[in-house]
This record gives C-alpha cells, sequence and structure tokens, in this order.
C-alpha cells in the first residue's frame, strides 16, 4: 500500500523533470564555428598599409582559444616564442622566410610563456610565397624576414594549446613571476598581449 504514494509522486514528478531538463538542453550554448569575412581583413590590411603599422588582431574566438590576425611586414620582426600558442600562416602577398630553431641564447621575457629576442642556435630559414601554409609549433623561437620590395602580408590563426608548459616563468630584469599548476590559466598570457598590443 506504501508503494502506492511513490508511484503517484513519481508521475506526477516525472513531467516536470522532464520538462526541466528538455529547458537546460535548449538553453545551453549551441555549438558554432568561427567566421572571420575576407572584409574585416581587407579593412585590417588597408589600415596598416596606411598607418605604416603592422596589423595586428582582427578577431577572438568566443572560448578565446583562437586570435585571427593580419601582419604585414615591411622589416623583419624580433625573435618570439610562444610557449602555449601554435601560429598557423597563410600568406596573402609578398615573400619572406620565417626563420626558426629549437632554442634561442639570451631571450627575455616578455610576460610568462611569451619570450622575445636574443639570437638562434643553428637556424634554419622557410620562404613562403603566396598561398603558401606554415605552422609554427608552440614553443619554437621564430621570426618573420620579408624580401623584395612589396610587403609581406600573412594571416596567422593563434591557437592556443594550454596543456603546455611554459618555458620560462620568470626573468629578473623584468620583474615578472607567476605561480602556475596544472590548467590554471595565467592572466599575463600571450593573450593579454595580444589584446594589449597587437604583433
Amino acid at each position: 500500500m506504501r508503494a502506492r504514494p511513490a508511484i503517484i509522486a513519481t508521475l506526477i514528478l516525472l513531467p516536470c523533470l522532464v520538462a526541466a531538463a528538455v529547458d537546460a538542453v535548449d538553453s545551453a550554448p549551441r555549438p558554432t564555428i568561427d567566421y572571420v569575412p575576407a572584409s574585416d581583413f581587407a579593412e585590417r590590411s588597408e589600415y596598416a598599409a596606411k598607418t605604416h603599422t603592422i596589423g595586428g588582431t582582427v578577431a577572438m574566438a568566443p572560448d578565446e582559444q583562437t586570435v585571427y590576425m593580419l601582419v604585414r611586414r615591411t622589416k623583419e620582426s624580433d625573435i618570439e616564442e610562444h610557449s602555449r600558442w601554435d601560429d598557423i600562416l597563410l600568406v596573402r602577398s609578398g615573400t619572406g622566410a620565417v626563420e626558426f630553431s629549437a632554442s634561442t641564447n639570451g631571450a627575455h621575457v616578455r610576460a610568462p610563456g611569451e619570450l622575445r629576442g636574443g639570437t638562434f642556435v643553428k637556424m634554419e630559414s622557410r620562404v613562403l610565397r603566396p598561398g603558401d601554409m606554415a605552422r609554427v609549433p608552440a614553443g619554437m623561437p621564430h621570426r618573420f624576414v620579408p624580401s623584395g620590395s612589396e610587403p609581406w602580408e600573412l594571416l596567422i590563426v593563434k591557437v592556443r594549446r594550454p596543456n603546455l608548459p611554459l618555458k620560462r616563468k620568470a626573468d629578473s630584469r623584468l620583474g615578472v613571476s607567476v605561480r602556475t599548476s596544472p590548467g590554471a590559466r595565467s592572466r599575463y598570457s600571450i593573450l593579454s598581449a595580444v589584446r594589449s598590443r597587437p604583433y
């Protein structure tokens, strides 16, 4: 006899629970693709040409794991290294080389996991022309060296790899020191650098 009230309560509550579950599924964020129209890259390119700057961030994915940039180079960049960001390069126009090495000497920390400057140890080089694509893996020191009279214009997709270790977390010259634990996100990541100073 006691089972009857439990069955009745279940029959009354079950539709409410199902309705709540359906509402939760309907309100969950829908997966989407990142879309950046060609006009946004063209606008950034025109602005860079007019202002004689190197371009910068065009868009960022909602989850902040991917940054879309347009870079217009007329002179070589400093050596740079991002411990947790892959750079995927697609050449729009011009010709240049990506110089790279497994390591550098004398680089300094710009932010935790973000190194600049120094010199390459056993440098290699890859020439890239319009339509060519390349990936610079996270943790590989590299620099961009345009050649010829035309600016070297690249679309760069930066993809965050948060589980990789930071190569260097501190630089005594800058007074930068950050404690990180596995899976922790640092406020001083490359993402902060991208937001504050496009390069």
